[in-house]
This record gives C-alpha cells, structure tokens and sequence, in this order.
C-alpha cells in the first residue's frame, strides 16, 4: 500500500512531464546532443519556437537544456518573473482520519504557494541545418471581374418561377 502511494507522489509531484516542453510552440528539427544557455540573443541561428507558462516550481537549467536538445535546439535563453503568492486557509476534519479517531473538530492548516512566469526561447545554429522545409506562400487570391463604371451589374437569378 505504502509502495501505490509513494509511486502516485512521485508521478503526481515528481513530474513525470517536462512543462517547459508540454508547453512548447513552434517548430521541432532533428535532436541535438548538447545545448547551452545563452543571455543574448544568437547571431547565425535561427528561432524555433517558445514556451511560456505560469508555475509554482520553476524549472532549472537541466529541464531547459533538455527540452532545448529535444526540439532541435542548440542554444535557448529563458527567463523567470515572480508573479505573486497565494495564501490559502485550509479546513481539515480530525474524525475518521486516524488523527483522533474519538473526537471531532476542525484543524486550520495555512497553504501558501509564489507563482512565476516562466519563458524560454529556442535557437537553432544555421551551420547545423536540418530546418524543416518552408512552405510555399500560398497563392493569390483571384478576383472576380468587375463592372466598369457606369455599368449596372447583372440581374441575380430569381428563385421565384
């Protein structure tokens, strides 16, 4: 039972998914072996994507550089900004609980959480290549001939027989 329950909190609280990854927009190229963070901006790269999110557990370096490799990015950049913190009063009934099994009552229990914004940004080396192919712009629209001025346009068919 104990054994469920520890590999239920691992999978629940662990984080079993990369967040910077699920939310994750943009284009993906083939993996890289290593990425690196960069403060500024590359020269000869190429932008893929972003990952913007708000989190109470602000993923580190390895999660970025993970998420970068797995994209096809080489080099990504990424920030945090402190949004704010919650503070919750928590009701918990002490019967049936094992806590005291022959009395009732309340117990007040303060949660507290910081939340941040979390945004990455992913670069690819232009000397690495492999960039998915461009799509073609997509064609003119053609328009329909028009009436030269001064001419009335044609009479809609009726519906009426």
């Amino acid at each position: 039972m104990l054994g469920t329950l520890a590999v239920a909190m691992v999978a629940l609280f662990g984080g079993c998914s990369n967040p910077v990854l699920v939310n994750y927009s943009g284009v993906r190229c083939p993996p890289v072996n290593t990425a690196h963070v960069s403060v500024a901006a590359p020269t000869n790269a190429t932008l893929l994507g972003t990952s913007d999110f708000v989190t109470s557990v602000v993923p580190g370096n390895t999660e970025i550089i993970r998420a970068a490799e797995r994209v096809g990015a080489d080099i990504v950049q990424w920030d945090r900004a402190y949004l704010r913190q919650d503070v919750t009063l928590l009701r918990q009934s002490l019967v049936g609980d094992g806590v005291a099994p022959s009395g009732t009552g309340e117990l007040a229990v303060e949660q507290s959480g910081e939340w941040y914004r979390v945004h990455a940004r992913f670069w690819r080396s232009n000397a690495l290549g492999g960039f998915p192919p461009t799509p073609a712009p997509a064609p003119a629209p053609t328009q329909a001939p028009t009436e030269a001025p001064g001419e009335t346009p044609a009479a809609a068919p009726s519906d009426a027989l």
